[in-house]
């Protein structure tokens, strides 16, 4: 195959274990291309290459750069042979070098470990996590209070299970990131090495499956909950919106992953281009239109 594509949901906490994706890739033979640009990011896009290439990669974690930042930035890294190729989030920044004898971007590990506390601090993970936490427990007892504000058990459930796994990741989230940044204190001052948590593994591998289904998974049932409500019940569907605009919501609902898949792929292989970006955001869209069929027909069957 000429491209892969590859998750690439790293973040602060694991930015060795995307470096490794990269290297291990290199060793396949494909090259890193870029990340993802448009409304879905966590992906790579990997060319095969076609000439041995002694490329190796590494990756820094430097957070809320601003431009001007990143250009004196890059060129300090460039001097020393490191190319910039991507960066993921504002947070990783992907280099790349062909030389044999180039330098490492840290020479010593205390100095790379007071970097990974400070972009730790910067990133503020733990707390965003903790509000997003609450959200997410508001939000489950909201459905279990009102006994899913007149949805059926389909919606209602579904809900909850989505609400509780995000709950869960942020609450693990938030005591991951307290963690690694004690534990690159107590490096720093014993001058131990410093070791990857194979929990975080573990929640990236957990988060990234049910982030995929989940996506899959409500425009599957407002497609399947529409149909249903129309031609399995005959109900009035319809008539809440009118026939034409309910097929529109229904056409919506069929082709906002389609499209949001596409954009994605053709903002990797041209990442500037504004028309894809602007075809990714109208995937976007018609993604939570989609969200909405399933809220509206899943409503209607008992």
């Amino acid at each position: 195959m000429k491209h892969i594509i590859k998750i690439f949901n790293f973040g602060v906490l694991d930015y060795k274990d995307a470096e490794i994706l990269l290297n291990q890739m290199k060793a396949k033979g494909y090259v890193f291309k870029s990340t993802g640009k448009g409304w879905i990011k966590g992906f790579a896009l990997f060319e095969k290459s076609k000439t041995a290439n002694p490329c190796k990669y590494t990756i820094d974690v430097r957070c809320g750069l601003t431009e001007n930042d990143k250009e004196r930035y890059y060129d300090f890294y460039k001097d020393l042979g490191w190319l910039n190729k991507d960066c993921f989030r504002n947070k990783l920044h992907i280099f790349a070098s062909e030389q044999d004898q180039v330098l490492p971007l840290y020479t010593d590990e205390a100095s790379e470990l007071e970097n990974l506390k400070s972009a730790i601090d910067e990133d503020a993970q733990a707390v965003k996590h903790f509000f997003l936490g609450l959200v997410f427990l508001f939000c489950i007892g909201l459905i279990t209070y009102f006994g899913g504000i007149g949805l059926n058990r389909l919606a209602s459930y579904s809900l909850l299970v989505y609400m509780a796994f995000f709950f869960v990741y942020s609450m693990i989230q938030i005591i991951l990131s307290l963690c690694y940044r004690r534990k690159c204190r107590q490096c720093m001052e014993s001058g131990d090495n410093f070791s990857d948590n194979k929990l975080l593994k573990e929640v990236r591998a957990w988060y990234n499956f049910v982030s995929i289904a989940s996506f899959i998974f409500f425009p599957a049932v407002a497609i399947f909950g529409y149909s249903y409500a129309i031609w399995g019940q005959e109900t009035n569907y319809y008539e809440m919106f009118g026939l034409e605009w309910s097929f529109c919501l229904f056409a919506m609902s069929v082709l906002s992953v389609p499209l949001l898949l596409t954009a994605t792929y053709l903002l990797f292989l041209y990442p500037k281009q504004a028309k894809f970006k602007a075809l990714s955001y109208i995937g976007y869209f018609m993604y939570y239109i989609s969200i909405y069929v399933f809220f509206s027909a899943t409503y209607l069957i008992r």
